[in-house]
């Protein structure tokens, strides 16, 4: 009986040697997820490829020391995984055979970044052995290249690349002619460089092209000689952080296609007439952080497509009639869902009504955001005539109550957020809100504001305890940082109560 037990223990532990063999752990330097099939490898002392569990078919190799990749080198990943993601990151390359890729079959996504001593021409020679029916994209970002030769992508002519990202490097050209052998080419991203000259031919079937923070002085050109564009097919356009000092009316001729443009962080002084008015297709507009703004001419947001803009920190004095025209600045596009000016100056009290005279025409609005705009009074008969604002942020202001919250906020029963915050309001009692409001709403937050604890508040001090700290709540309303930040500011004596 004894011997029986003994042979049993011995299979049992040569079984799970051979399953020991046939499926290595995941051991250190690396770090695996099965979940995420994916693992990660990491030290300097790591100089060959390690046997990773069969079920890995992500890779990061991340500051290691593989000076020279080859087709052997990799065997041990190849041999017994199937991988769609490689990434090679810091690991000091100094070489790449041009058969180093040939058994990765089943490799979607390629990344070799951060590898400043591995010559452009052994990475280009390389793409010959990658398998074009199956790579869709390539990363190569901070190699510190500053020229790709004419020919880099030639090897991969007729494969399926939709995305390129070339981040930064310090590149100082973009030739579209560098990226026509991928006919299939949908995503460009070429952020941080320090790109000046632009040539878009040969981008025909590109969708996105990303430019922040280059040395782009001028609007490209999208147009060719004969008046078609470069980039047809162009929906998003990422122009922000550049040196970019003009726009006008032919500043964006032949982009029909276009859904998003950003132009952030520029240098624009003026926003002229139809800017972007050739743009008929243009959903979403970024114009934000352009602080050295002086004027925006009358139809400069002529955009009847437009649906969002976001025209946020740009400090710009909408409390001075001189710098634009209140009555016609959105009346061209008529059909924005989503406004963001946040951080600039809009009219104050004396001219609240200013501020109707500029949104009235956005009666399709859902959500309007106007935090740290200095606004101190809300202007009668604006908020009603937007029958489907979902959202209003007023954070930030110097709000300090109203009158007539009929004429104010109306009968809306479209109305889910509303944000206080921050502002100076002492007082909020049973006419402050019409009770529609209240009983629509899902958030409400008027925390850090200045209120006054006096017989007065008793009204807000009431509702609050019947409908936040009875256990019988009686609607879905949240009070945002409420016990927190609703304590007594006035009288003195009282400061910091809650």
């Amino acid at each position: 009986m004894n011997m029986i037990v003994k042979i049993y223990t011995i299979l049992i532990a040569l079984l799970i040697i051979e399953i020991s063999d046939g499926e290595p752990d995941c051991k250190k330097p690396c770090y695996c997820n099965r979940m995420k099939k994916m693992a990660a490898c990491n030290s300097r002392h790591l100089h060959y490829i390690p046997r990773l569990p069969s079920y890995v078919e992500q890779v990061k190799f991340v500051e290691n020391n593989f000076t020279h990749l080859s087709r052997s080198f990799f065997q041990n990943l190849t041999s017994f995984n199937k991988i769609n993601l490689l990434n090679l990151t810091d690991n000091f390359v100094l070489n790449i055979s041009v058969d180093a890729f040939a058994d990765f079959h089943y490799l979607n996504t390629l990344e070799i970044s951060k590898e400043n001593k591995l010559p452009i021409f052994s990475l280009k020679k390389a793409f010959q052995s990658l398998n074009k029916s199956m790579v869709n994209n390539l990363t190569f970002s901070g190699n510190e290249w500053e020229h790709l030769p004419l020919d880099m992508f030639i090897e991969l002519k007729l494969s399926r690349i939709r995305s390129v990202s070339m981040t930064s490097n310090s590149l100082k050209d973009l030739n579209g002619g560098i990226y026509s052998y991928l006919t299939e080419l949908k995503t460009l991203n070429l952020a941080h460089n320090e790109i000046k000259n632009i040539n878009l031919s040969g981008l025909i079937v590109l969708e996105e092209l990303v430019l922040i923070e280059n040395n782009i002085h001028n609007v490209p050109t999208w147009c060719n000689s004969t008046g078609d564009s470069f980039v047809p097919q162009l929906k998003v356009l990422r122009l922000d952080s550049n040196s970019i000092s003009e726009m006008n009316s032919s500043s964006f001729k032949c982009l029909q296609n276009l859904i998003q443009l950003r132009v952030d962080y520029n240098n624009f002084r003026f926003l002229e007439n139809n800017t972007f008015s050739d743009l008929v297709k243009l959903d979403r507009l970024h114009f934000s952080h352009i602080t050295r703004l002086k004027v925006i001419q009358e139809t400069a947001f002529n955009v009847p497509s437009l649906k969002s803009l976001y025209f946020q920190n740009n400090g710009f004095h909408f409390d001075k009639g001189n710098k634009f025209n209140a009555k016609t600045i959105f009346s061209y596009c008529p059909n924005l869902t989503t406004l963001d000016m946040s951080s600039n100056f809009l009219p104050s009290m004396k001219k609240s009504q200013l501020l109707k005279l500029m949104f009235i025409p956005l009666t399709k609005l859902e959500k309007l955001t106007l935090p740290d705009t200095r606004i101190r009074a809300l202007p009668f008969d604006l908020f009603p005539n937007m029958k489907f604002l979902k959202t209003l942020n007023l954070q930030g202001n110097f709000i300090n109550g109203w009158n007539d919250s009929e004429r104010i906020f109306g009968n809306k029963s479209s109305l889910k957020t509303l944000n206080l915050q921050a502002n100076n309001i002492r007082l909020v009692n049973k006419t402050t809100f019409p009770p529609s409001i209240l009983s629509s709403l899902e958030s409400l937050d008027l925390s850090s504001n200045q209120f006054s604890c006096t017989c007065d508040q008793i009204w807000f001090r009431e509702w609050i305890r019947e409908n936040f700290e009875s256990k019988s709540k009686k609607n879905n309303l949240t009070l945002i940082s409420y016990p927190e930040k609703y304590a007594c500011m006035f009288p003195s004596n009282l400061r910091s109560v809650a």
